[in-house]
């Protein structure tokens, strides 16, 4: 059994297969290689195969999907092909540091953890960015391993860092997991066409026992202007609300939405005021976007007028509060809440 399954989908990306060779340049050479093709319409199938053909004497499973399944179910299918301890999903336009695979492995094999999460260097033409995790979300993980993946032991602030704070990227890309902890809890990629990766981050993190983080930037993605978070059509509409549906109905099913109703409130609406606007120049979608979101209000019970809303925003309790100590924790929350009472009254002025 190999250690690590190497699984990345292809889709109309053709000319980036022959980059797939910077894979023989890890230091840990123990994993098995599974590319999956996403029934393109150009030659990445052919050159996949070619790949193959040339690189006989390496672990390498190919397959095609029978209809397009979009990047979540692709991983399902490479998923499901795996047999190793441990998985990673890696797209093939990015690169990858030569240690990658070493440094999680080990971490993984030294810490008995669930996942490791590594930084990420961001590439765009000529500059690059780094995202890593700061000291505050260090901080949250640590609280989180000490519960032991029991949620009802860790507080609001720290279950929405790591649950729904941007902090804890959403790619899968970089994340190595152990297999058998997929299988356990049965986490795949739900069919959401955008989004879908932050769904089942965000089902890991929620049964997750220990979650280790090697703050260095493995992962090299590279921003390219065609990539499918730049393409605005009706399932990225849809897709946007699915996940909100998908995520709270996770968090209902973990007894955890009661404690983070107010954070997931407010990330539900200033994620579809964001998208909202920017969706300028195609009202249709607008449209669509508005009333997925009224559908996902009335399925899950959520007021979209608040009977205290007016009291919220006129008075503004928040600022009656001083910014530190025993007060802090009060004081947030009331903010929180007059940020989501002015987002659902920018909603219902849009609706």
């Amino acid at each position: 059994m190999p250690k690590v399954s190497v699984i990345i989908p292809f889709y109309n990306a053709a000319p980036y297969v022959p980059d797939l060779k910077q894979l023989w340049g890890q230091t840990m050479q123990d994993f098995e290689l599974i590319l999956v093709d996403d029934c393109s319409t150009d030659d990445t199938w052919a050159k996949l195969q070619e790949f193959k053909a040339q690189n006989s004497d390496k672990t390498i499973i190919l397959a095609r999907n029978e209809h397009n399944l979009g990047p979540g179910g692709t991983r399902n299918y490479g998923f499901k092909l795996s047999s190793s301890e441990y998985v990673i999903f890696l797209d093939g336009d990015d690169r990858y540091d030569p240690t990658l695979l070493e440094k999680m492995s080990k971490r993984l094999d030294d810490t008995q953890a669930d996942l490791v999460c590594f930084g990420i260097r961001f590439h765009e033409g000529e500059q690059t960015y780094d995202l890593l995790y700061d000291k505050q979300l260090l901080k949250h993980i640590a609280r989180y391993n000490a519960a032991q993946g029991d949620a009802s032991q860790l507080d609001a602030c720290t279950l929405e860092a790591i649950l729904l704070s941007p902090s804890i990227h959403p790619s899968p890309c970089n994340k190595m997991v152990r297999r058998d902890f997929l299988l356990a809890h049965n986490i795949i990629f739900p069919d959401i066409t955008y989004g879908e990766d932050l769904c089942w981050v965000m089902h890991m993190a929620l049964n997750a026992h220990r979650i280790e983080i090697v703050n260095e930037p493995l992962y090299h993605y590279i921003l390219h202007s065609d990539s499918l978070t730049n393409r605005f059509n009706e399932k990225y509409a849809t897709s946007i609300v699915e996940l909100f549906d998908f995520s709270f109905n996770l968090l209902v099913s973990k007894g955890q939405h009661h404690k983070l109703y107010d954070a997931w409130l407010f990330n539900f609406w200033n994620t579809l005021i964001y998208h909202y606007y920017r969706l300028k120049g195609n009202p249709e979608l607008q449209r669509l976007l508005l009333t997925k979101a009224h559908d996902l209000c009335v399925k899950n019970k959520i007021s979209i007028t608040p009977p205290n809303i007016l009291q919220i925003l006129r008075t503004k309790r928040y600022k009656l509060l001083p910014k530190f100590g025993v007060f802090l924790p009060l004081r947030t929350k009331l903010k929180k809440q007059y940020s989501v009472a002015r987002l659902i009254q920018r909603f219902n002025e849009l609706l």
